[in-house]
């Protein structure tokens, strides 16, 4: 996954890294990666250096069980030497757990890159998260931190749509904002394993500028004058909003890659906290100037879907007592 985050870390601290993701997917860093799960043989040793040396940030986890790993060793050393070659701006952070003190980077550094305190539980990653948000070069969502140790993060179940290489992309004679997609399924519970998409799909927006204007009619000026022809006017909206969300549905859940997320997603409780966040990244993939200027068009097209439309073919995905809470994210710059 280019431009990831790599988080590097014994498997025995598996636990604490599953809380820490939960920690940074609150604050909108869905991009990361387990080197754990590419660890191996040979070929993966070099799968792994590939995948550091495209990632925009590594982060290493310093406790008692990493001081055995190897693998840890291997990855921080080759991350290290990636950071001392680069000319862009490549954050190395090493996380320390409880019981490890500063004097321990020197086991694996030669320069002491950005070292942060973090206590083992959720509510000690929490306090951590704004300082690994800095060290990222991130804004943080979390502004004021006192009390911050009594606040618990609230169990979501979270369907996450990544749209990447936002573009604009024309067909039959319109033209509609579209992205390279993937969806992810998070459970509330950490240690239940995400369920992904099985491949990346391309999403192109089903609702365009006329579309989008009569729904803006609909929700904003409809109530001025809701009388006559514009009663009709509204009528002929309203009929549209199932056959637009049904659309929309077909786009964010193509049946092909994602029935295995369906299936997690139809089992989840009735009474527990959903959340859909849609995450556009608008940089396209190469830095043409003309290219950035169709990327940062489409993406502001992405976010102003209206994806509380969202309709299954039988309701709303927004609607009831229990809905799903919509969110949407761009990433910083």
């Amino acid at each position: 996954m280019d431009k990831a985050i790599v988080i590097s870390h014994s498997s025995r601290d598996n636990e604490f890294v599953s809380k820490l993701c939960q920690a940074m997917e609150s604050q909108g860093l869905y991009n990361w990666v387990d080197s754990s799960h590419l660890r191996g043989g040979n070929e993966l040793t070099a799968k792994i250096h590939e995948t550091i040396e495209k990632a925009r940030a590594f982060i290493v986890v310093i406790s008692s069980d990493a001081f055995n790993s190897a693998w840890v060793a291997d990855e921080t050393r080759h991350a290290a030497r990636l950071r001392e070659n680069r000319r862009e701006n490549y954050p190395i952070i090493a996380l320390l757990r409880e019981g490890v003190e500063l004097g321990a980077l020197k086991w694996i550094f030669s320069k002491e890159p950005v070292a942060i305190r973090v206590k083992n539980d959720l509510s000690g990653i929490r306090i951590a998260m704004p300082h690994i948000m800095a060290a990222l070069g991130e804004p943080s969502l979390i502004n004021d931190l006192r009390d911050t140790d009594e606040t618990q993060i609230e169990p979501l179940e979270e369907l996450v749509l990544e749209l990447r290489s936002a573009h604009m992309r024309e067909s039959d004679g319109r033209r509609r904002a579209a992205a390279q997609a993937e969806l992810t399924y998070i459970p509330a519970s950490f240690k239940e394993p995400r369920v992904r998409g099985t491949r990346v799909f391309l999403f192109t927006s089903p609702l365009g500028p006329i579309e989008i204007e009569e729904l803006r009619w609909y929700l904003e000026r409809y109530y001025l004058w809701p009388t006559g022809i514009f009663r009709t006017r509204a009528e002929n909206v309203e009929k549209k909003l199932p056959e637009w969300g049904h659309e929309l549905y077909r786009e964010v859940i193509p049946e092909m890659s994602s029935a295995n997320i369906v299936k997690a997603w139809k089992a989840i409780d009735s009474l527990a906290e959903r959340r859909f966040t849609i995450f556009v990244d608008s940089r396209p993939d190469r830095g043409v100037r003309g290219e950035w200027d169709e990327a940062d068009e489409a993406a502001a097209l992405l976010l102003g879907v209206p994806w509380e439309l969202i309709h299954d073919g039988d309701d709303y995905l927004f609607h009831g007592a229990r809905s799903v809470r919509a969110r949407r994210r761009l990433p910083k710059g």
